[in-house]
């Protein structure tokens, strides 16, 4: 294909063709070529971008030049690479940004008139200039304005060279953008080392549209989860084979591998024949699980038990071996045996503990009565449990079975008369694999019934009935609809039955009695009837029962078949008791709030969100003043010792008194991959914190911190290899996994002191403590520093810079989109709780007056990061703190309070 002015030649879109001539790669001169005419008007018109921003006089400046000009596109894509901030636009507020809004806005109804001017040889030079810089909203701006995607193919050899680049991020960018997902079917090309990098966002922009690419790649992950398979091994094999930067190393391991399988299965409503790995993998957890709550925690009943873990093996012969095995640890030996007479499986193939018991052995070989199995399974409600349960208050002609179109019509003409509240609550069969559940009944108890609408048996289609329901009942402010976790159970019947997709699940007409049961034990002096058993802790609904009837819910019909029919008698009266107690709770509470003078009514109202209708509260603003009076109360108390955060069996803080413990700034500590999140918080808290990213096994993390004597802090059962040559008491496995979970535990078992002069007082990017106090006015200068360097360097990095270093890490800095949203009255109003901080002695090393303001460097020679300070923060923030070691510019913002009223609100000790 002939290209004019032979800018572009050798394209090919064949894998093993040329790409691209290297001489050609670069020449793009005369697509960014300006005439002396034409600089100057660009000139004029940055400076009334100066002037007014985004306005209509640049609006109409840019049409004009578009109306005049030869061929607009060109012109166009001339005037936005020439912008001085195209390699750095930001959306909204750059001039680069409004020369393309405002180009795509004029040559929308113009695109006939001027389509001959759009040839290929422009498409291919705007696709190569755009990806000169990194904004992709303003990439898919100028993509639909000249209309790249129906040229796509030409555009395959470059994103094959970003992949062979390894800059996966942009490829599939771009291949999304550009609908090229079908080229990339491979998941070994790009979808896995974007999953190794955990870049899952981007993963499904990709597989957004491609449906081939989906099937593909579940198939190629479940293939990893497969028995013979060591994951580990495969993926760091592939990561060192092909060089992948950036990895993840906890998407190596097998339990987040599982949950991305699982997730894109029902993401994509997926065949789960797709992943028989995962499906064995998560039977084989549901088996220990059933086993748990049948010989643990006795409260599976037999059926329930016998009809789960036949639904959960089902024909797999792996998972029948497991199941038997599960049994035999157990001590349940005679049941094992049951289940291997049924499963007719081979006695040599039968767990070694079953073929040693001889006695069992002959009474199930030896008996030619097959009614055995038939007698164990008839008898499993014989099971005695002394155990005295709430029971149904109702005779059992009140239960209402609703499973076809007549006796649903009745409910609706007559189920619903004169009445004004109920209680809801569904039931699905468990779901361990990747098929989901559908929703199998819908319960909804009056006062007088309870009526239980089989959804399994009406199915989906009785259209017209469905919307009814939602209309007379879920619409209804009239009728209060009481649940416990409510918001779960519509949002099941909302999946299940799109005829009642519109339902909500707050506000008036329906109150959870969840958050009620929360709001009086934590905001009133409410007293229940009964105390209950202390043993039986927790927030359940039948802990709830307990407390207020005296007796719990009997539970062991819980993990049943609910899809089955017909239901068992147990079954329809544990379900119709599910929705009746939540009636009996109700009045319960309002009985005993007139008994402790609280004021029910008023908080059922808060509880229905009726008061969301009123204004709406600046709840950071409300933080930020709950947490100054929080603090400057226990700051008026006398602190004798120190004091340590405690971690309690609950996960909770308490407060004790040690003077043991070690300060957070002396404490040194090294961890590995796995606990990126937890050094980001230690680091918040002022400890020395050594995080080597990509540090596969650990190895390098764990010299380090035998090397610098460090404590040492892993995960997992990297620990068990690590503490044969890490010194004793210095490697610690971390058990907790949420971050600040980790940060509680960590600090606890090594008891180490943060007081608020340790808060922030080390760099976030590279640990050094040591900073540089700068004043609004010097950041500015230094701001026209950088840009005049910038300008003369060609827009490269500046040299000095610390470009090299990992800013992903930061966790203190708040981004720019939401800094730039906070007013000057939230800086303002931020001071008191900054004071705490500011005015104490914090454990950094700071300095003045030592930073190169003309080149823009610190006293390491290192590029101060002053290109990423917000303007909105530049004009309402007085002070700055530079990292004397890698240029990170930090200041006192809104990260500082959602700290302090978050993670670090029950571990700071204040004095």
């Amino acid at each position: 294909m002939a290209k004019a002015n032979n800018k572009f030649v050798g394209i090919s879109v064949g894998k093993s063709d040329p790409i691209y001539l290297d001489q050609n790669r670069t020449d793009l001169s005369y697509y960014t070529f300006l005439d002396d005419a034409t600089k100057t008007w660009l000139n004029t018109l940055h400076c009334t971008w100066d002037l007014w921003k985004k306005s209509q006089g640049i609006t109409k400046m840019l049409t004009d030049y578009f109306e005049t000009a030869p061929n607009p596109y060109l012109s166009a894509l001339r005037i936005l690479t020439n912008v001085s901030d195209f390699k750095y636009i930001k959306s909204k507020t750059s001039l680069g940004f409004a020369v393309a809004e405002d180009f795509s806005n004029w040559i929308a109804p113009r695109k006939k008139i001027y389509e001959a001017y759009l040839l290929p040889d422009l498409k291919l030079a705007t696709f190569e200039l755009l990806t000169r810089q990194r904004n992709l909203q303003l990439t898919k701006l100028v993509s639909d304005a000249y209309e790249l995607p129906e040229h796509k193919d030409l555009f395959l050899p470059m994103i094959q060279r970003m992949v062979q680049e390894k800059k996966f991020k942009d490829a599939a960018q771009y291949a999304s953008m550009l609908h090229l997902q079908s080229h990339f079917l491979d998941p070994e090309v790009l979808l896995l080392p974007l999953i190794l990098q955990n870049k899952l966002t981007i993963v499904d922009d990709l597989l957004a549209e491609c449906t081939e690419a989906r099937e593909a790649l579940v198939t190629y992950l479940d293939d990893l989860l497969a028995p013979a398979m060591n994951l580990e091994v495969l993926l760091t094999s592939f990561i060192d084979k092909n060089q992948i930067p950036e990895v993840k190393m906890s998407t190596l391991q097998i339990r987040p591998m599982n949950k991305l399988v699982g997730r894109l299965t029902k993401l994509y409503n997926l065949p789960p024949e797709l992943c028989p790995n995962l499906n064995r993998r998560r039977g084989e957890g549901a088996l220990k699980f059933l086993i748990y709550k049948r010989y643990t925690d006795c409260t599976l009943s037999g059926e329930s038990w016998n009809e789960m873990a036949r639904e959960t093996v089902g024909l797999d012969s792996r998972l029948q071996f497991e199941l038997l095995k599960c049994l035999a640890q157990a001590n349940d030996v005679k049941e094992a045996l049951r289940w291997a007479r049924e499963f007719q499986m081979p006695r040599d193939q039968w767990p070694w503990a079953l073929i040693d018991c001889e006695e069992l052995e002959f009474e199930v070989t030896d008996s030619s009565n097959s009614n055995v199995v038939t007698a164990v399974e008839e008898n499993w409600d014989t099971e005695i449990d002394s155990t005295l349960y709430h029971t149904l208050r109702l005779p059992k002609d009140c239960i209402k079975i609703v499973d076809d179109e007549r006796s649903f019509e009745e409910f609706l003409n007559q189920g619903l008369e004169d009445v004004t509240m109920v209680g809801i609550d569904s039931e699905w069969k468990p779901s361990f694999g990747t098929k989901q559940s559908d929703l199998a009944l819908i319960q909804i108890a009056t006062n007088t019934t309870v009526y239980i609408l089989d959804v399994i048996g009406m199915g989906k289609e009785l259209v017209n009935l469905w919307t009814e329901l939602g209309r007379a009942l879920f619409d209804n402010k009239n009728i209060l609809k009481l649940g416990f976790g409510l918001a779960h159970d519509i949002a099941m019947i909302k999946e299940s039955l799109p005829a009642m997709a519109g339902i909500k699940a707050t506000g008036q007409g329906y109150m959870d009695l969840l958050h009620l049961w929360r709001k009086l034990a934590t905001e009133q002096c409410f007293q229940f009837p009964h105390k209950g058993d202390k043993n039986f802790i927790g927030e359940s609904l039948s802990k709830l029962v307990e407390l207020c009837t005296g007796h719990r819910l009997n539970k062991s019909d819980q993990f049943s078949n609910w899809e089955r029919r017909p239901l068992r008698e147990s079954q329809l009266i544990y379900a119709a008791l599910d929705a009746y107690c939540l009636l009996e709770i109700f009045e319960v509470f309002k009985s005993q709030s007139l008994r402790s003078g609280v004021a029910f009514n008023e908080l059922c109202a808060e509880s229905q969100d009726v008061m969301h209708k009123l204004p709406k509260k600046n709840t950071r603003r409300h933080a930020a003043k709950a947490a100054i009076k929080t603090r400057t109360t226990l700051q008026t108390a006398p602190v004798n010792n120190f004091q340590q955060s405690s971690w309690n069996n609950k996960g909770k803080v308490t407060t004790e008194f040690f003077s043991d413990m070690q300060p957070a700034h002396e404490w040194r500590v090294v961890c590995d991959s796995m606990l990126g999140g937890l050094a980001r918080q230690l680091r918040m808290c002022g400890c020395d914190c050594v995080y080597v990213e990509f540090d596969r096994r650990g190895d390098q993390s764990a010299k380090v911190a035998m090397k610098q004597k460090r404590v040492f802090l892993t995960r997992g059962g990297a620990y068990n290899r690590f503490t044969s040559y890490v010194p004793q008491g210095s490697c610690y496995r971390v058990v907790a996994d949420r971050p600040e979970d980790q940060l509680k535990e960590v600090l606890n078992h090594f008891k180490v002191l943060v007081m608020q002069k340790d808060i922030f007082s080390r760099c976030q990017i590279c640990n050094h403590d040591e900073f540089v106090i700068v004043s609004k006015d010097i950041i500015t200068e230094l701001g026209k520093s950088f840009a005049k360097l910038k300008r003369q360097n060609g827009y490269r990095y500046l040299p000095g810079t610390s470009a090299g270093v990992n800013i992903t890490t930061t966790a203190s800095t708040a981004p720019d989109s939401e800094t730039d949203s906070v007013s000057s009255e939230d800086f303002k109003l931020a001071n008191s709780i900054r004071a705490m901080v500011n005015n104490c002695d914090r454990t950094w090393q700071l300095s003045t007056e030592t930073l190169d303001v003309a080149n823009c460097l610190t006293k390491y020679r290192v590029t101060v990061q002053v290109d990423r300070v917000p303007a909105n923060v530049l004009k309402n923030v007085e002070q700055f703190y530079v990292c004397e070691c890698c240029g990170k510019v930090y200041w006192d913002g809104s990260h500082m309070e959602r700290a302090l009223n978050g993670v670090l609100r029950d571990i700071i000790t204040w004095q």
